[in-house]
């Protein structure tokens, strides 16, 4: 795989996502933002999860890979 340099990269690259949801103060805001923009639901604190997997239960069943898992922190 051949290195690219930062202003190479996209929202797309799981590198440079990662990066931003996990970035402290950054990454909170910027996880808000679609709930916010097409859900019309603000939220208050979240906890935020990167690159989590969901197996299926059955070898004939698939599994769902999240980029980002957003849960709203009670408190």
């Amino acid at each position: 795989m051949e290195k690219r340099t930062l202003q190479e990269l996209n929202l797309l690259d799981d590198f440079l996502f990662g990066k931003i949801v996990t970035y402290p103060g950054i990454g909170e805001r910027f996880c808000k933002q679609p709930p916010d923009t097409v859900l019309g639901v603000k939220l208050d604190k979240i906890k935020i999860v990167p690159q989590e997997m969901y197996l299926g239960a059955d070898t004939n069943l698939h599994g769902a890979r999240l980029d980002v898992y957003i849960e709203e922190e009670n408190g």
